[in-house]
């Protein structure tokens, strides 16, 4: 068998060296050591610690992040660390920091109790669906009194979102900051991505590393040695591609049921598993979005189209390993130097089989695959006028989500004439998305559904409160009453 991500995952990774914090209440016994801050926290005050921030007592690590044709604000996680065998977020700033710091939600290092609430509970909902394993799922959270510093930080994130009256803000997130707690070991595109872009041209290490543990993230498994990876790669780009498909499959699935994420970027581990659970929009499967109304384009992305989103990302990834390859095997074939000769031909077999495997041959690039997930969904529930509708809104979501354009920098664009060959250039990341508390209104208010009640009022529940045992209390009560739902549905 092969190594599992958590002891591959460190090359991705820089160390980020941490203590642990006062005062915070776990949901879970398990969870009550992992109480844990950054030194940015501590140099800012924003916690209270057992010493000054000089003595140091554990060390965790924060992952690089390269996003291709995105410009560099930041090199990875801005707010979250890899501590043993947990993920936590809201400890603080890493080393990973943006450069300019003026996006609070992210740049802060703080994470709203609000956000950490709703990262539970839709794990908690995920999971009564049956879709825990298409998630990366918070598993617990902390939580304690916030620091007045703090306290100026969520009120500028709340302004972060546009015009916002302040009387709104949720009464726990004027007096509470929280850690949530989810598994460690998974891996984003974008580690991929800031790998090879790190290593040495020479070495086969960090391309060969990318393969396996994208295989392994998928649950691909080969055993071959690492002297054998120039006979696997057929192999392994085949299970790739069918594990992809499936789990993008899966992923559509929170569409059906009534789930939708609302932030996408860069928010997928290479193993097709959602991160990012701070803003979901719990609907209910019984919603029907109005597709005969033409005239609200307040919504780029309609209920039930994220999948287009996800499939999107998974392509600029494959293209963006492709224009990799093929510029280090043009490279290495114009030096011509024997010593290079093994890279070159391994660089040459990947990028043949990325191409075949991956692109020509592969549900990932065939619209029809994706667009029929859409048509069968919704072709036998709604309305003639509606299906007019609807293949608009399938002809604009296909333009926005699966095209658009993008160029790759410096050595990496020779391959811009294989993403013309196959008409499928790629798009801007989407910007950042406010928290549901800065609501998309007019759209919520448009929905009757028994689920998307239960889910808001058991949030609402848990923001009204404004002391960690309150908090806490609360939490565990909408859990419970999630739980009941379904099982008496």
């Amino acid at each position: 068998m092969m190594e599992s991500l958590s002891q591959r995952i460190r090359p991705y990774s820089s160390s980020v060296r941490i203590k642990r914090a006062e005062g915070f209440s776990s949901l879970r016994e398990v969870h009550h050591d992992l109480a844990w801050v950054t030194e940015s926290h501590l140099r800012h005050g924003s916690f209270r610690t057992s010493s000054d921030f000089s003595d140091w007592e554990g060390s965790a690590y924060s992952d690089f992040q390269i996003q291709p044709g995105a410009p560099v604000f930041h090199l990875g996680s801005a707010r979250s660390i890899h501590f043993g065998d947990h993920y936590l977020k809201g400890v603080g700033l890493t080393p990973m920091f943006p450069v300019r710091n003026s996006d609070y939600y992210h740049g802060s290092g703080h994470l709203l109790a609000s956000s950490a609430a709703r990262e539970y509970l839709v794990s908690v909902w995920v999971k009564q669906l049956g879709l825990g394993k298409s998630i990366i799922p918070c598993d617990g959270l902390l939580v304690a009194e916030m620091h007045a510093s703090l306290a100026e930080v969520a009120r500028k994130t709340y302004a972060s979102g546009g015009n916002f009256d302040f009387n709104l803000m949720p009464p726990c997130d004027r007096t509470l900051q929280a850690i949530s707690v989810k598994p460690s070991g998974f891996l984003r595109f974008t580690n991929f991505s800031w790998l090879l872009r790190s290593g040495a041209d020479v070495s086969l290490d960090a391309l060969t590393r990318v393969i396996r543990d994208w295989g392994t993230s998928l649950d691909a498994d080969f055993t071959k040695s690492e002297d054998g990876i120039n006979e696997e790669i057929g192999t392994i780009f085949g299970q790739i591609e069918s594990q992809t498909v499936l789990g993008l499959e899966e992923f559509f699935r929170f569409q059906t049921s009534g789930i939708l994420w609302c932030s996408l970027n860069n928010n997928f581990s290479a193993g097709i598993k959602f991160l990012d659970l701070e803003v979901p929009l719990v609907t209910g499967p019984d919603l029907i979005y109005d597709f005969s109304n033409r005239e609200d384009r307040e919504f780029d992305c309609p209920a039930h189209f994220e999948v287009f989103q996800a499939v999107k990302q998974v392509r600029e990834w494959i293209l963006d390993l492709l224009g990799w390859c093929r510029a280090r095997e043009l490279y290495y074939g114009y030096l011509k130097n024997p010593a290079h000769a093994p890279y070159h031909e391994l660089l040459r077999i990947i990028s043949s089989e990325i191409e075949t495997r991956l692109v020509r041959e592969s549900r990932i690039f065939n619209d029809s695959h994706w667009v029929g997930l859409i048509r069968n969904h919704y072709g036998s529930r709604i309305g003639d006028h509606a299906q007019a509708g609807l293949a608009e809104v399938i002809d604009q979501q296909r333009s926005l989500r699966l095209t658009g354009s993008i160029k790759l920098s410096g050595p990496y664009q020779s391959d811009i004439v294989t993403q013309a060959r196959y008409g499928l250039e790629l798009g801007k990341s989407p910007s950042l998305i406010a928290p549901s508390w800065f609501p998309r209104e007019r759209f919520l208010a448009d929905i009757d559904s028994g689920w998307h009640r239960l889910f808001a009022e058991c949030i609402k529940a848990v923001e009204k409160e404004t002391t960690p045992e309150g908090f806490l209390t609360a939490l565990s009560y909408a859990e419970l009453q999630i739980e009941t739902t379904f099982a008496n549905k």
